[in-house]
């Protein structure tokens, strides 16, 4: 749904910038775009769903930091079903201790349960891809920016 109302943001976007804010205004092929009032919609109906998503997204990220003491975790929409899981623990040693342990498998676990909550999906349908890294490796290679870390 997300995707969709993306893709709509971006023709609308195209839209308006050829001039489409007129009532009457063609595009290129010389038909008729949407009026101001489906625009408005539009735009409207891709707020709610971003919030909605950044909000889930948020409860997320705070439940598994806190249940499992990371350092941090950075959840991010790729697309209509596909995430990708940032997974960050404090010390280079940790992600092989917790690996030994199954809290990788773990938080998997639960970030799963948590967007099929969240979301009309099911496990079938979503694709979540796990990047686990450390805040240590993140300020020695990074200079301690994750921003350039989730690049």
């Amino acid at each position: 749904m997300l995707f969709l109302l993306l893709q709509l943001a971006r023709a609308l976007l195209a839209f308006l910038l050829r001039g489409g804010n007129r009532r009457n205004s063609r595009d290129s092929r010389g038909q008729h775009g949407p009026s101001e009032q489906e625009v408005a919609r539009a735009m409207q109906a891709m707020r709610r769903e971003s919030n909605w998503l950044y909000s889930a997204i948020k409860a997320i990220k705070r439940r598994v930091k806190k249940k499992f003491q990371l350092v941090d975790l950075h959840l991010l929409v790729e697309g209509k079903t596909k995430f990708r899981a940032y997974v960050f623990f404090k010390k280079d040693s940790d992600i092989h201790d917790r690996s030994l342990d199954g809290t990788i498998d773990q938080i998997k676990e639960v970030v799963y349960e948590d967007l099929e909550n969240v979301s009309p999906l099911q496990r079938p349908d979503l694709t979540v891809e796990f990047e686990i890294d450390s805040d240590e490796n993140v300020k020695k290679n990074y200079q301690g920016n994750y921003s350039l870390r989730l690049r």
